[in-house]
């Protein structure tokens, strides 16, 4: 399975921001795989504005990571700039 990634956390500067799927909420984010923060909107990484962020490990959301096609169909393809293979 591909797992898609978008640059360096710019609020840890240590993990990647990888392109996952909030199936609680059924939207895309982009989680850091380091500080475990959440971005909702990818144009707010490294803020940490309750509407934007969550902590993931402290949140009751599912996370799984999309396929090709449903990154394309949310519009986030121009995010999905690396991929990983797991």
């Amino acid at each position: 399975m591909l797992k898609y990634w978008y640059k360096g956390c710019m609020f840890c500067h240590q993990g990647r921001l990888f392109i996952e799927h909030d199936r609680t909420d059924d939207q895309l984010v982009l989680h850091c795989e380091e500080c475990e923060y959440a971005w909702k909107d990818p144009e707010a990484i490294g803020s940490i504005n309750p509407d934007s962020t969550l902590l993931t490990l402290v949140s009751d959301h599912v996370f799984e990571y999309p396929s090709d096609s449903l990154i394309r169909d949310r519009g986030w393809a121009k995010y999905k700039l690396h991929s990983t293979e797991e």
